[in-house]
């Protein structure tokens, strides 16, 4: 894998073959580890905060190595 955009690419893939949301209101966040991209997605809206997803994707083989799913706080009312 060359770089963040392509990581991003196979992390997006993943989202849209597993039902995972992906849209403009989930922040972005791509680091590289030795042998794996770790991409974070984090929803910002308000009533779902800190709802999100995290997936680690091989550098090697492109292939989703782990899977996390984050559930968001309640609104407080």
């Amino acid at each position: 894998m060359r770089n963040s955009e392509q990581a991003m690419c196979y992390a997006m893939t993943y989202a849209d073959k597993n039902g995972l949301s992906h849209g403009p209101s989930f922040r972005k966040k791509v680091t590289k580890g030795k042998a794996a991209w770790t991409i974070r997605l984090v929803d910002t809206r308000r009533d779902t905060r800190g709802a999100g997803w995290e997936v680690n994707v091989d550098a090697a083989s492109g292939t989703v190595t782990r899977f996390t799913g984050y559930k968001g706080q309640e609104a407080r009312r």
